[in-house]
């Protein structure tokens, strides 16, 4: 599928325009920041080319060299992710390379797409898998000792399945050999080393990579005092900041020192992100499919136009299909294609898990929140309906207002016994409420700081608290994202209320704050703090009391609360 063709500028080439001799102009397609994209015949072999005009300003009188050097090496370049140039020539009015069709739209097309949508980049999954495409493609020309020197946004093509194509090898080869000679027109994917030597290096390959890794994450391209990438993908791992960071190094020593090695330090930092979940999930923002036909509320229409029947589906050891690309989406749609099956281009043999495709990915994700929404309500349901059969009379108590405090008081100190008699004449009750009521509550996120506010010291005692957190709590985000609702866990709580209160009272403490994570799959309260401290009597005896306590099991990783009480 090729590019849907845009409104033409006026200095176009007209159709039908015929350039050396050789390729009729047939229609515009986009611009670009150093060309324009004409669809073309090529009447020599019959067959369907794009045409790259070059601006005016790239002329040179050295051009026509350094193009028909780089179409030399580039030519041979064989890779599926590779739109290699197959000639270059100048014709008046313009200098020009030419290239087989590129399917899909420019990385920067699609960024601008979704800018228009409100949405910040690809978010950390989709712009990674983008970089590690261009990875193994360049891994490609590398071996066959040929080096992009200038991959930007412009020069990388994603169709409306996923597939990423490298494009720009005889072009970038002009601009490296333009900013040798004018150093004021180096773009900013060029590295200096680059720019001074005339040479595209794999150090510079790696350079760029970290640009484009920045651009596709932030929307915008790397500029010194820009926000850091995690300052602006929600959740994203600090391994991206330093992974771009130490690429846009201008010592390339200093630098990943091979494109593989800027890979694979990518792949820990995508483990990282996933560890953290997704980072694309936040509502309103658009999926990578949405962004190739923003206007649109759902996926895009080339996808449910999509009626090649080119696709299998792996599922454990069987393959189903061929299906077309709409009826893939159709499928995910109603949980036929869940996470874990294997998509398979019945063409070349590629294989990608679903929920790794750049387009299908986001559409994977959102049948499973569905299914999960699905399966949390049935769950609440479920336990409301056993709740009532029980014939618990607590809410009504509880509804009574301040009549109940009494009741509830009377529970407490039945069931404290004997020794506990003292406590008939208190009651437990919530901070700054008149009835025992545990208000359960989900603690806020704290919000990001761009800028440390203290010194040294403070900044070091931070991390150690977040670094203890992090090593105290199981806080593994595989599975569903199912999240327990505090009413849920409200009357949970409420049914184990003696318990708690002979803690306080056991324990001469009038009031506890009290924060606690409940394990999804198993209900069961796995983590415990009391008054900020995980030690200590009123912590052991709380502690107790909370993992006695059984919680409805969901489909998540786990649910965090947090509630008062007082004597």
């Amino acid at each position: 599928m090729t590019a849907d063709a845009q409104p033409a500028p006026a200095n176009s080439l007209p159709a039908r325009t015929v350039l050396a001799d050789r390729y009729a102009i047939k229609a515009y397609v986009r611009s670009t920041s150093f060309t324009e994209v004409y669809s073309a015949l090529d009447r020599q072999t019959d067959r369907a080319v794009f045409v790259h005009a070059l601006r005016a300003e790239l002329a040179s009188p050295a051009s026509g060299q350094v193009l028909a050097s780089a179409v030399q090496a580039a030519g041979k370049l064989g890779h599926a992710g590779i739109a290699a140039p197959i000639d270059a020539a100048s014709a008046p009015p313009t200098d020009f390379i030419v290239t087989l069709p590129v399917p899909g739209h420019t990385a920067s097309e699609l960024l601008a797409r979704r800018a228009e949508t409100g949405t910040v980049g690809f978010g950390a999954r989709n712009a990674s898998r983008i970089v590690l495409a261009a990875i193994d493609a360049l891994a490609a020309a590398h071996a066959d000792g040929v080096y992009h020197g200038a991959i930007s946004t412009e020069t990388v093509y994603i169709d409306d399945g996923g597939q990423v194509t490298l494009t720009g090898f005889a072009l970038a080869a002009l601009l490296v050999h333009r900013a040798a000679a004018n150093s004021s027109h180096t773009p900013p994917c060029i590295a200096a080393e680059v720019a001074a030597s005339g040479r595209a290096t794999e150090g510079g390959d790696v350079f760029a990579l970290g640009m484009l890794l920045y651009q596709l994450l932030c929307g915008r391209p790397l500029q010194k005092g820009g926000p850091r990438p995690s300052e602006v993908v929600a959740d994203l791992p600090s391994a991206f900041d330093a992974l771009i960071a130490s690429s846009a190094l201008p010592e390339p020593r200093r630098r990943p020192t091979t494109a593989a090695g800027f890979g694979q330090a990518l792949r820990k930092a995508m483990s990282a992100a996933a560890s953290r979940g997704p980072t694309q999930s936040r509502p309103g923002m658009p999926s990578l499919a949405q962004s190739l036909a923003p206007q649109q509320s759902a996926i895009d229409a080339n996808l449910l136009a999509d009626s090649e029947e080119k696709w299998l589906i792996s599922k454990g050891r069987l393959d189903y299909g061929p299906f077309s690309m709409s009826e893939i989406v159709a499928q995910i749609e109603k949980g036929e294609i869940l996470t874990g099956n294997i998509l398979i281009d019945n063409h070349s043999g590629e294989r990608v898990f679903v929920e790794q495709h750049p387009v299908l990915a986001d559409l994977v994700e959102q049948a499973r929140q569905r299914r999960d929404d699905s399966r949390r309500a049935d769950a609440e349901a479920a336990y409301a309906r056993r709740e009532k059969r029980r014939g618990t009379t607590l809410y009504a108590v509880i509804a009574g207002g301040v009549a109940a405090l009494g009741l509830v008081v009377y529970l407490i100190v039945g069931a404290a016994g004997d020794d506990d008699s003292e406590l008939a004449q208190q009651s437990i009750d919530v901070v700054s409420q008149g009835e025992f009521r545990a208000a359960i509550r989900f603690p806020e996120k704290a919000a990001r700081k761009t800028r440390p506010q203290a010194g040294k010291k403070t900044r070091r005692s931070q991390r150690s608290d977040r670094s203890s957190d992090t090593l105290a709590l199981d806080l593994s985000e595989e599975g569903g994202n199912e999240r327990l609702d505090n009413s849920v866990i409200n009357s949970v709580v409420q049914r184990h209320g003696r318990r708690l209160g002979r803690c306080l009272h056991k324990n001469s403490s009038r009031r506890a704050k009290i924060d606690f994570i409940i394990h999804g799959p198993t209900g069961r309260v796995n983590w415990v703090k009391v008054n900020g401290q995980q030690n200590g009597a009123l912590h052991g005896c709380i502690d107790r009391a909370l993992r006695g306590m059984k919680f409805p099991a969901v489909d998540g990783p786990r649910t965090r609360a947090e509630f008062e009480m007082e004597l």
